[in-house]
């Protein structure tokens, strides 16, 4: 008996001990407890947690989630290096993260580096460009959305949900980019139901998502905030599959929207000498990862870069005083078309310091080592897990002086023209970079202008607007209603 015991004791501190063994050259970083490693330490407040690892370790340290080792990058200069310079070697998408999220191999954002992944970010790239993002035709796209919002916002003074309008707005923009406004509206249950369902995905404590690829989903439910992503994900699919059933593969319906939804079917029928994509399943599977793509990683992070853009204006009123002046000066009341949009450099650089401070997706998305390489010297083997953190880069002092200070006019060279963008990775580096950067940053910009032409945004009341965040997949504001007061010259003195 006491044999039997002594072998298990010892089979279990030797499981133990490789479980928390580091590999043999890897960067330094916390220990953490055997077995589970570091998980417990990053349960709460893990962005701030990471960040002080951070600023132990360097820009390089090695993180240990359950039997899974994780590089962490925290400056700007290692991750433009690793994952442009060298993007070949860390370009690559973890499959068990792609897996364990419900995604599998579809989509854009983690489907694996090669030739599949580069056509299809041509392909969408070239569709973009075709609806009209990055030129003229979006103005007409974007006007729409942009008189609705204004309609629904007040002529008196009033405390306006932030969070609910950009998520209702950027929904439908996104939506109606997608699918065309009439498939969108008509559908605005599925659409809710999407919404609500990727809300609570990016809830998730990211730290149990990576828990998820070896712990049991009960278990990631009991240690933290957990939703189940890839049952959520499920559902997305069936919602979206019986949505595009519905509207666009009826004949009278095909072909007819400038929006991306028929343009792509319209692509593959071309470069597929005719032949429909509905009812090749892995093509099915793989337009409805790119729409799921587009809602998650574009509507719901935007929304929130959004409402964090609303925020930091109405806590620095110094700021909002100058965009306003800048809109004043060169258009007056009249609404700038894109090219104009590009003449407002300080509410340009506003939006930019905006996302370095607030980035709305802190660790961005998951790399892996396609191959055995080397960072700084360590070695490390092919398929480990690579997080960039836009945290700790994007407020690091050597990088940004004073990096807690919203201050636009770093993003401002001595002409006032926009500059210093290499250091901003909020979109990512590489050819990894978000797809939908421009559309992003499209969006952002023309709201702003519409909202800061016509109201001045204060806090709510008294003392000073709340700019913590909460700690989920993306950087929620904890802060959701500020006072929109309608312009009038004598407001305005006021401010100033």
């Amino acid at each position: 008996m006491e044999l039997t015991i002594l072998l298990a004791l010892t089979f279990f501190l030797l499981m133990a001990w490789l479980f928390a063994k580091r590999g043999q050259n890897f960067p330094p970083g916390p220990n953490g407890l055997p077995i589970v490693g570091s998980i417990f330490a990053l349960l709460n407040n893990p962005f701030q947690k990471l960040k002080e690892y951070a600023d132990t370790y360097g820009p390089v340290y090695t993180l240990k989630i359950g039997p899974i080792w994780v590089i962490m990058l925290n400056d700007a200069a290692t991750i433009q290096e690793l994952f442009t310079t060298r993007s070949g070697e860390f370009s690559e998408r973890p499959k068990l993260i792609a897996d364990v999220t419900g995604f599998g191999e579809n989509g854009i954002v983690l489907l694996p580096s090669g030739s599949y992944h580069k056509r299809q970010k041509k392909v969408a790239m070239s569709l973009f460009r075709d609806i009209g993002v990055g030129n003229e035709k979006f103005d007409h796209l974007l006007r729409p959305y942009l008189d609705s919002v204004m309609k629904s916002l007040p002529d008196n003074p009033c405390i306006v949900n932030i969070e609910n309008v950009c998520s209702e707005t950027v929904s439908n923009i996104i939506g109606g980019f997608t699918f065309g406004d009439k498939v969108y509206n008509d559908n605005s249950d599925v659409s809710q139901e999407i919404r609500k369902l990727i809300r609570q995905n990016f809830e998730n404590n990211p730290i149990l998502i990576v828990g998820n690829t070896y712990l049991p989903k009960k278990l990631c439910s009991l240690l933290g905030h957990f939703v189940d992503m890839e049952n959520n994900i499920s559902k997305m699919k069936k919602l979206l599959k019986r949505m595009m059933e519905s509207h666009y593969f009826k004949k009278e319906n095909k072909h007819q929207l400038n929006c991306f939804v028929p343009k792509y079917l319209e692509e593959y029928a071309t470069s597929h000498a005719g032949e429909e994509l509905w009812g090749n399943s892995k093509e099915e599977n793989q337009l409805v990862g790119i729409i799921i793509d587009f809602f998650q990683a574009g509507c719901e992070t935007t929304a929130v870069s959004l409402q964090w853009l609303l925020l930091l204006l109405a806590a620095n009123p110094e700021v909002q005083t100058k965009i306003q002046q800048e809109i004043d000066d060169l258009f007056g009341e009249e609404l700038p078309s894109l090219q104009q949009k590009s003449k407002l450099n300080y509410t340009v650089a506003t939006m930019y310091e905006s996302l370095r401070i607030r980035p709305s997706a802190p660790l961005g998305a998951p790399h892996c080592t396609k191959e055995d390489t080397t960072i700084l010297g360590y070695q490390i083997p092919a398929g480990t897990p690579i997080l960039s953190n836009l945290l700790s880069a994007q407020l690091n002092p050597q990088t940004f002086p004073d990096p807690h200070v919203f201050k636009p006019e770093r993003f401002l060279d001595e002409n006032g023209n926009i500059c210093n963008l290499g250091s901003l990775l909020t979109f990512g580096t590489g050819p990894r970079t978000c797809l939908g950067e421009q559309l992003a940053k499209s969006i952002l910009l023309s709201i702003v202008i519409n909202i800061l032409q016509k109201y001045t945004l204060r806090k709510k009341s008294e003392g000073c607007v709340d700019l913590s965040f909460q700690h989920g997949i993306n950087l929620l504001a904890t802060e959701n209603e500020l006072l929109f007061s309608p312009r009038t010259s004598q407001m305005d003195s006021e401010q100033g």
